[in-house]
């Protein structure tokens, strides 16, 4: 009986001495190089180039660049991008900067041998330039881009959108370009939210009458924040025996106009003179065109 209590105080000493030792055991070493990788979230790293669009495909930003639209030259300034322009076309004056600029002539008749010896990487416009042209410009190694000439706010803000990709690449071109044209978006919607009016914009002269800016128009579509267009034909042309009929809240008109001329015609409206080359040269400047017209319709009121 001695000997099997015996037994069992050794069988417990030895399991008891075994339990130390195991506690004591050091975990086996694991090579950084065996190790599993941490598994995250986080999505992969965007790269901005190559970007495209309209099946142009650009692999980086061209640091070269002419200008043969006013309104792109003046985009290129809003976007911070002046410093990249070499040359600018026979027509654009704004900011003053560009009269420091080599001229490059104009989308009907560019200067092919300036413009090959100032060797842009890209010209932009949006008049389209002709085939032979091209195909000279093409040669002397310059790209050409033509964007299409904006029809409505959306569109210009297209044409942002685009100039921003092209020279800020699809991580940084979205908020360059929206930065360029808040100022508009914000005037907009600061209009729309008041008692909309009808209204018609005339533009210039015509031989029998006015021109009038129709609808499907930038000019329709950025003064649609004040109401509705009752010019809604398919021309600008409006003979006076038309014009007669109209009847609208306001006259948006041209300083190519004179108010008396205006004023004949639409005896019982608000006229309120505007800088009409701003909505033909479209940039950050309708901002202040848009905010023009709604103090003198204040005013007036």
């Amino acid at each position: 009986m001695k000997k099997k209590s015996r037994l069992i105080a050794i069988l417990l000493a030895s399991a008891l001495a075994l339990s130390s030792c195991a506690d004591k055991i050091p975990e086996p070493l694991v090579s950084e190089a065996t190790k599993q990788p941490e598994v995250t979230d986080l999505p992969p790293v965007q790269e901005p180039y190559p970007i495209s669009f309209d099946n142009e495909v650009f692999e980086s930003a061209p640091s070269r660049v002419a200008s043969l639209s006013p309104a792109l030259t003046e985009m290129m300034f809003d976007l911070g991008l002046g410093d990249r322009l070499t040359a600018v076309s026979d027509y654009c004056d704004f900011p003053e900067t560009v009269a420091a600029l080599p001229k490059a002539g104009s989308p009907a008749d560019p200067d092919i041998s300036g413009l090959t010896e100032l060797a842009p990487e890209l010209l932009i416009t949006l008049s389209p330039i002709a085939a032979t042209d091209v195909l000279l410009l093409k040669q002397a190694g310059i790209r050409v881009l033509t964007l299409k000439n904006p029809e409505s706010f959306s569109d210009l803000c297209d044409i942002y959108f685009k100039l921003s990709l092209i020279f800020y690449g699809s991580v940084d071109g979205p908020e360059a370009a929206w930065g360029a044209y808040f100022d508009i978006d914000a005037k907009l919607t600061e209009i729309s939210s008041g008692e909309p009016k009808t209204f018609v914009v005339v533009e210039d002269y015509a031989s029998d009458g006015l021109m009038l800016s129709p609808s499907g128009t930038l000019s329709d579509s950025i003064f649609s924040a004040f109401g509705s267009n009752l010019w809604q034909a398919d021309k600008f042309n409006a003979t006076e025996d038309e014009l007669f009929e109209i009847g609208p809240d306001i006259a948006f008109y041209s300083s190519k106009v004179d108010r008396d001329d205006v004023e004949d015609i639409f005896p019982h409206s608000d006229l309120i003179e505007i800088d009409f080359e701003r909505v033909e040269r479209p940039s950050k400047r309708l901002a202040e065109v848009i905010d023009s017209a709604a103090q003198q319709l204040e005013e007036d009121g």
